[in-house]
Formats: C-alpha cells, structure tokens, sequence
C-alpha cells in the first residue's frame, strides 16, 4: 500500500530545506541572469496598468471573454498557467515582462547577435510578453550590425553527410582569418553542433596539432575529423599526427569547399557575430561573448 509518511533515511532536497515553494525557487532560476534585478521587475510591474488589470482578475476572478479589452486577450488565453511569485508575474515558469522592462529584455535575448530563430528559443526558456516573437523579429531586423554583417542566401550543399549517434565521433575543422590581427581554429561536432574557437598566431601544421592535442585532452579522441586541403591539413606532419593517434582524417573534394560545409558556416558565424558584437572592448572578450550566447542557445538541428 501507498503511504503519505516520509521515508527513512531520504534527505530533503535543498528547496525542501529552504521552506520555500518550488515557484519561488523557479523565480529565482529566472531572475539569474536577467537584464534587470527583482526590485526593478516589481517597480517596472507596478506602474504597468495592464499587468495591474490582470493582477486584479487573477485575485478577484475574470470576466467572460467577450467583456476582455483585446489587448488583455492574450492574458485572457493563458489564465490557466499565469501566476504571481514574490509580486512577479509568471508564465509556465517565463517572466512575463511589462512594457517598461521589454527592450532590456530583447537586448539581453540579442547578446552575441544570434538570428530571430535563436532569440525566440531563448525567449522560450526565459521571458514571454504579448506578441514578444513578433518584437524578436523587428529587434533583430533592424540590429544594424546584424544587417551589415548578412550573409547572401547559402547555396545547396553537394554533400550531405550522415550524423553519427554518439558526440565527438566525427569533427568538422576550418580556418578564419587572418580576422582581427589572428588565425582562428573552428571545430564543430557533427552531432552535437558543439562549437570551439581557437586563437593561433599562425595557422602551420604544429601549431594546429598542439591546438588539437590539448582540446582532445579535455574532450576526448573524435573517431575522425573532417577538413578542407588547406597546407595545415595536407601536410606529411599533420598526417602522421592522424595515424598516431588513430584518427580517421577525411579532405573534402578541392574546389568544393561546400563538401565541409558545416564547419565553413560556423566560420561564417562565428566572423560575422564577432563582427557585428559592439560590446567588450577586446577581441577575446568578444569572441567570449560569442561562444556563450551560441553554446547557451538551443540549436536548430539538435533542439538543445
């Protein structure tokens, strides 16, 4: 038989400890990181006047959907999962933010420059407001940076390679630059899209090895990687570096650079997000700011 008394020798969990409801503590995950700190989001709430309308239906009741302002109506539709933790109004766990508080919002979604595709992602996990993909689509489209840095359509690739089922089992290397004074080593995981930048003086045979030795020290042995024809790549020293440690090296058709074409548009990426960042004053910094706002964005592909 099923019993409500407390099992033996199972400890509490830290929410358990704290006395606090699981909301609150969702709350607090929401608030870390956030453009603003939790007294700004109550203020910025309190002068809100229809956030202070939805508050007064939530506590009083609501009146039938034909009687609703339309502007509340997407309120109205969600009535079921809003609530209020600590004066902070939620959505299935998402602030939902007031008009005052929006724009540092998308700012905070924008970081890094990713594309409306990714900022919705983002918003998924963290913020909502009415009609918030449509506001992602017009920050994104008029992010002047974004616009000069964009891409022409991308051609059909000529290859299409399979996925393999296990992370790091084939890597996909190309180099950028010369791009802000360095050589940069690009790696993406087939599987898993994980993406490494790796700053070098120069782009030789060694310096590339080293970069990869210590990068498979951290990571792990990939079963093959994946490369243009580049000196580094053809090189008789990069090649016994391969067969030492037993790794499957695969060039791609020369002149058709396409074949490695997911390593060629982390490039892409990764040159014209650096490009169009206006923060940090370095390019470490940037290339920092980069790499977290891509690793912390779920990927089209993978969905994580």
């Amino acid at each position: 038989t099923l019993s409500r008394l407390p099992m033996e020798g199972v400890e509490a969990s830290g929410i358990e400890k704290s006395g606090k409801p699981k909301g609150i503590h969702l709350l607090h995950i929401r608030l870390h990181g956030s453009p603003v700190n939790k007294k700004e989001l109550k203020e910025a709430i309190r002068q809100d006047i229809e956030l202070q309308k939805i508050r007064q239906f939530m506590e009083g009741g609501w009146p039938e959907k034909k009687d609703m302002d339309t502007r509340l109506l997407p309120y109205f539709e969600k009535r079921e999962e809003l609530s209020i933790e600590e004066g902070i109004f939620l959505w299935n766990g998402r602030i939902v933010a007031p008009k005052k508080v929006q724009g540092n919002f998308l700012q905070m979604l924008h970081a890094g420059h990713p594309g409306i595709r990714a900022m919705r992602d983002m918003a998924r996990m963290h913020v909502w407001w009415p009609r918030v993909d449509a506001e992602i689509e017009r920050f994104a489209k008029e992010c002047r940076a974004c616009q000069e840095g964009r891409q022409k359509p991308e051609e059909a690739p000529i290859f299409s390679w399979n996925v393999p089922e296990r992370p790091w089992t084939r890597l996909h290397l190309d180099f950028a630059g010369p791009f802000e004074g360095s050589y940069w080593l690009v790696v993406v995981d087939a599987t898993s899209k994980w993406l490494e930048v790796i700053q070098l003086k120069k782009a030789t045979a060694r310096t590339t090895i080293e970069a990869l030795k210590e990068m498979f020290a951290r990571f792990g042995l990939p079963v093959a990687i994946v490369s243009d024809n580049g000196p580094q790549f053809t090189s008789g020293e990069f090649q016994e570096f391969c067969k030492e440690w037993l790794i499957k090296h695969i060039r791609v058709t020369p002149y058709h650079p396409r074949s490695n074409g997911l390593a060629e548009r982390a490039v892409r990426t990764f040159k014209s997000r650096v490009k169009a960042s206006r923060q940090g004053g370095s390019i470490v910094e940037k290339v920092r700011n980069f790499l977290i706002a891509y690793r912390t964005t779920p990927h089209s592909t993978t969905k994580r």
